[in-house]
Order: structure tokens, then C-alpha cells, then sequence
């Protein structure tokens, strides 16, 4: 099979809560399961239901079940539910793995949507820019060029434009050159995974978004992993392994040994995280209630990153605009430019 089947974050939430629900209904894990594999999801992730159904029915653990597929189900989600098997936390786990998993999709539309608007305005502006190459400008320039018209600079770049536009063995070569460098590209940065990760970390531009994404991902998997009874040590190991960025991963290491020669997890984190961020732990570490702090602070990032999308949609917006308005002027004034040198020379 080329390409894996994906199943839809929602239904991985739903399986989640739904079998949480059950669980803590007195249902079993087996029969659970069993109701399960036959609800409304898609039919792969129906099959997947089945097979973590026949696996537990086997004697394997629900935690082993779903680590044979970590496609779908992520690291810190398996080491919770393993560690909370065994305690009276599993529902829990449950619940809040379904939590998670909602917050995130809501995050992940949010940041859709405000990369979709420019996109939409850019596509539409594409198709009207072909149009007009194929029904104006091909037939106006030669006519303009054949009754000895001047055709200005501008007027020039835009008619050469038009025709490479037009040609489809132009725009075949085009869009096969880009298939190839993105190609090239997904090589590099699979290559250099650690040099893209600091980039993206230090842009000026994603840079914010990217690190409290990634802290909000630390401390929900942090809060998650504590509750199901995991110590700190391997929590801070499998959350900033899974936050999925280098740099992250980096800082975790580092935090970690900190904390083996006996620095408390605060001290050791000042020196990488913002102030509210290793407040807000200090507080759970004198307190002793460390797992509600990790969730304050995920919720609190979350939204902070829910901020930052939105500042970025209001700087898009006037960028966007401005920019076709400056693509239109230009395109306009190279249209009409030599139509008013033709009229002008009668």
C-alpha cells in the first residue's frame, strides 16, 4: 500500500470517551471493545477497533493493543494508559486523551482557517490573471504591436507573462519543477530536521505560535502522564520527545538531567521557558498539586496560541489586500497604458 489510511482525529477523540464512559459504566474493556469496533466510525478505523479487540481477547493489554498502531495512537497516550492500567486512573486517562485530542483539532481548524483566507484570494486572483491571459491579452498586444502601437516596459513584462501562461508546455514544465524541489525539499528537512526546528523556533514570524504550541503540547502531555502515575523523569522524556520539534526535544534533555542532580523541575526549566510558565510550576511543586498546574498552563498557551492566529489573521488581511490592489494596478496599467498611446496617436 503506498499511502496510509488515515482516520480522523474527531473519531480517534470519540473512541476515547466513548470507551472511557463504558469503563466507568462497569462494562469491561473487552466488551467495550466489542460494542465499539461496530459504531458509526470509517471503515478503517472500524477494522483498527476490531483487530485492538482481538488483541486484548488474546490477553494483551489494552496500552500493548494500541501500541501496534503508533500511526494513530501517540507515545504519551500508550504510556499513560499503561500506567494507569493497573490504578483506579484509566477512565480518567481516557478522558483526558479525548480532551486533548478535541483541544488540538480545534487549534489545528483555527490555524486552517487563517492560512485558508489567502490562499482563497491568491487562487482566485490566479484564475482571473489566466483568464484575462488567454481571452485579452494574447488577442489585444498583437493587435496593438500590429498597427505599430508603442508597448511600454510594464506592457512588455505582462504580455511575455501572459504567453508563458498560455503555453501549457510552459506551465507543465512549471509545475513539474515544483513538484521536484518540493520533493528535493522534504528530503532536507528530514535531513536537517534539528536546522529546520531552530528555524522555525527563531522565525520572527511563526516563531511565537510555534513555542507556545509546543509548550501547550509539553504541558498537556506532562498533566496527562502525571495523572496516570508516570514520575517526572519519564513524563519530561516522552512529552518533549512527543511535542514534535528538535529544539523542544533539546531543551527536554537538558531539563532532565538538571532535574537527576537535584534540581527542582522549576529551577531547572527557568533558564528555557517564560516566567509564567516555570511560575506556574513552582506553584505545583510547592502546592503538590503539580498535574493541575501542568493543565492550567496548557490551557493557558492554548489560548495564547489562539491569540497569536488571530493577530496573524489581522496582519494578513490588510497584507493580502494591498497586495492584489498593487497587482491589480500594475496589470491595469499595463493593459491600458498602450491602449491610450494607440488612441492618443489618431
Amino acid at each position: 500500500m503506498f499511502f496510509k489510511q488515515k482516520i480522523p482525529e474527531n473519531h480517534i477523540a470519540e473512541f476515547y470517551n466513548h470507551l472511557a464512559i463504558m469503563i466507568r459504566s462497569g462494562i469491561v474493556i473487552s466488551k467495550a471493545l466489542d460494542i465499539l469496533k461496530d459504531q458509526q466510525y470509517t471503515q478503517h478505523m472500524c477494522s483498527i477497533v476490531k483487530e485492538i479487540y482481538i488483541n486484548v481477547m488474546s490477553g494483551n493489554q489494552l496500552s500493548d493493543s494500541l501500541a501496534k498502531y503508533p500511526e494513530y495512537f501517540s507515545e504519551s497516550e500508550i504510556c499513560s494508559i499503561r500506567a494507569s492500567e493497573f490504578s483506579d486512573s484509566l477512565t480518567d486517562v481516557l478522558f483526558k486523551c479525548s480532551s486533548l485530542r478535541t483541544e488540538n483539532i480545534k487549534l489545528k481548524r483555527k490555524f486552517q482557517t487563517g492560512v485558508l483566507f489567502p490562499l482563497v484570494i491568491f487562487s482566485f486572483a490566479f484564475i482571473i490573471f489566466l483568464i484575462a491571459s488567454v481571452f485579452v491579452c494574447n488577442n489585444l498586444f498583437p493587435f496593438i504591436i500590429s498597427t505599430g502601437g508603442e508597448i511600454p516596459f510594464i506592457s512588455n513584462l505582462i504580455f511575455s507573462l501572459c504567453n508563458f501562461i498560455s503555453n501549457p508546455l510552459s506551465v507543465i514544465v512549471t509545475i513539474f519543477s515544483i513538484f521536484i524541489f518540493a520533493y528535493l525539499f522534504s528530503i532536507w528537512k528530514k535531513q536537517n530536521k534539528h536546522h529546520w526546528d531552530w528555524f522555525l523556533w527563531h522565525s520572527p514570524i511563526f516563531g511565537k505560535f510555534i513555542k507556545y504550541k509546543n509548550y501547550t503540547r509539553l504541558c498537556e502531555i506532562m498533566g496527562l502522564m502525571y495523572k496516570s502515575g508516570e514520575n517526572i523523569l519519564n513524563s519530561l522524556e516522552t512529552a518533549s520527545a512527543s511535542a514534535g520539534n528538535y529544539t523542544m526535544l533539546t531543551i527536554g534533555c537538558s531539563i532532565k538531567d538538571s532535574v537527576i542532580v537535584g534540581n527542582s523541575l522549576a529551577d531547572a526549566s527557568d533558564k528555557y521557558f517564560p516566567k509564567v510558565m516555570t511560575g506556574f510550576i513552582r506553584m505545583g511543586e510547592e502546592s503538590g498539586k503539580l498535574e493541575d498546574c501542568f493543565d492550567i498552563t496548557a490551557d493557558f498557551y492554548r489560548r495564547e496560541s489562539e491569540n497569536v492566529i488571530s493577530e496573524y489573521e489581522k496582519m494578513i488581511e490588510p497584507f493580502v489586500t494591498s497586495f492584489m490592489g498593487i497587482i491589480v494596478g500594475v496589470f491595469a496599467s499595463g493593459l491600458l497604458t498602450p491602449i491610450y498611446n494607440l488612441v492618443s496617436s489618431f
